[in-house]
């Protein structure tokens, strides 16, 4: 117990503008596609992976979203960034995507992508939660065109 209050008399004296806290750590990601489209479609995947089993969801029902970005790492987070509301906002888990690009639409953004994503609602009796995803991060976000098809890099902040 002394040592207990010493440490609260020396942290009100030395008191320190910052605090170190634990931190559980995040999940990264390297995604490849032979195609952007494929690309994009298995970073879905990798997203929903994360969340449950996908060998437990079924294609009973589709969502649509669009993501609009001014370079590729924008458009491919912001894609993922609606994929992630899908599931905060309606529950929705997807084990298929198909990506169409759209170019560019006539704003200051330089390209848009429409996604239909199939799956269905989460149940927790059905589907096993893995762990929940707080965001899709720019945080080491990377999307460049390679000899062998794309290649992507992403962090979910856990």
């Amino acid at each position: 117990m002394r040592g207990y209050v010493f440490r609260m008399i020396s942290a009100r004296i030395f008191r320190m503008p910052f605090t170190e806290l634990p931190h559980t750590g995040d999940i990264r990601y390297r995604v490849t596609g032979a195609t952007r489209e494929e690309l994009f479609a298995d970073a879905a995947k990798a997203l929903f992976s994360t969340i449950t089993d996908l060998d437990k969801v079924e294609a009973k029902d589709e969502r649509r979203i669009e993501a609009f970005g001014q370079v590729d790492e924008e458009l491919f987070i912001n894609f993922l960034r609606k994929a992630l509301d899908l599931f905060n906002d309606d529950g929705f888990v997807a084990r298929d995507c198909r990506i169409t690009f759209l170019g560019i639409d006539g704003s200051d953004w330089l390209c848009s992508i429409q996604a239909t994503l199939t799956g269905e609602r989460f149940d927790r009796k059905k589907h096993p939660y893995r762990t929940e995803i707080k965001a899709v991060t720019y945080h080491g976000a990377e999307l460049k065109q390679t000899q062998e098809g794309w290649k992507a890099t992403f962090t979910l902040d856990l």
